[in-house]
């Protein structure tokens, strides 16, 4: 009668076992549940993120081509402005000391 005994204890043991292992299985399924609707609220996210990007990527190109690269155009007219006036200079000055040398002036 003892080993029925010790049967049922066993059988009972192991049964506290499996509901033990059931309800952890429940609660991973359950974190699992909650990672995947993290995740697809995380792949909306980034899905708006992309288009705006996209968005502000074609704006910053449209102001890049009407409004800074006139601009540069124009910076560099002003640069070659200035180098053609510092050359004249240069000759000028340079005509002048060959005049002064000369004692023309």
């Amino acid at each position: 009668m003892a080993k029925t005994s010790q049967t049922k204890y066993t059988r009972i043991g192991v049964e506290n076992k499996l509901d033990s292992l059931d309800q952890k299985l429940e609660s991973v399924d359950t974190h699992l549940g909650n990672i995947a609707i993290t995740l697809e609220k995380n792949t909306v996210s980034l899905t708006e993120h992309m288009r705006r990007s996209d968005h502000l990527e074609t704006l910053v190109n449209e102001i890049r081509d009407k409004e800074i690269k006139p601009l540069t155009k124009h910076v560099h007219m002003v640069q070659g402005g200035l180098k053609l006036l510092g050359l004249v200079s240069l000759i000028i000055t340079i005509a002048g000391g060959i005049a002064r040398f000369l004692g023309l002036i």
